[in-house]
């Protein structure tokens, strides 16, 4: 590469970084290409003392929203989103205004374009659902109603939520996210489960017998 191919290649990574720098404002939002369908994602990134904290929310899924960070380095973006145990690679177009890249989470990968959407163009996102009522501390529930199967073999994705107050629904989740998910852990944090564990997948819902 000639000298002045090296000039122009660490320019286009200075404007791109100070680019991203200025334009943080705004929600990006793309279709998540799962096998079972599309799924619309949006993220909203804020600049802070600690580096660019980052928001998920996954419209279609019911608005759910999860922290993560970003980081940048010229074309180059990503992003950690440990609660799901997700990351997204990608690199910015010239004009700082899309990204193409990969979606991964536990083993999988999805491509994932993230356009910078203007305020007429931004997907609604919904609002995050009412604070469940919390049972009396000195409540002793027990299952009463349960429902427990393999995922589907090519399933993507983890998805684990509280639908009330007594009724749990996971889908595609090892048993390490579950323990996670009870204990207010992250899944590395789970140690000495049986290797199954983390790599079989379960569709489950349970309901306690109580209110």
């Amino acid at each position: 590469m000639g000298v002045k191919a090296i000039i122009a290649t660490l320019l286009l990574m200075l404007t791109v970084s100070a680019a991203w720098a200025q334009d943080l404002a705004g929600q990006w939002q793309g279709l998540l290409h799962t096998p079972r369908g599309d799924l619309r994602v949006a993220f909203t990134f804020v600049k802070g003392d600690h580096g660019i904290q980052a928001t998920m929310y996954s419209i279609d899924q019911g608005g759910g929203r999860v922290a993560g960070t970003a980081t940048t380095q010229g074309q180059k973006m990503s992003l950690a989103i440990p609660a799901i145990a997700a990351t997204y690679d990608g690199m910015f177009s010239a004009d700082v205004k899309t990204i193409e890249g990969t979606f991964r989470q536990a083993g999988g990968s999805m491509p994932l374009s993230l356009k910078q959407a203007s305020a007429e163009e931004a997907w609604a996102i919904p609002a995050p659902p009412a604070a469940l009522r919390q049972m009396p501390a000195s409540a002793a529930p027990k299952v009463d109603v349960s429902s427990v199967k393999p995922s589907h073999p090519e399933a993507q994705g983890i998805g684990i939520t509280m639908r009330d107050v007594r009724t749990l629904v996971a889908m595609n989740t090892p048993v390490t996210f579950l323990i996670g998910f009870a204990y207010d852990l992250h899944p590395k944090q789970v140690i000495g489960a049986p290797s199954w564990a983390g790599s079989e997948r379960y569709d489950l819902a349970v309901q306690a017998d109580i209110e």
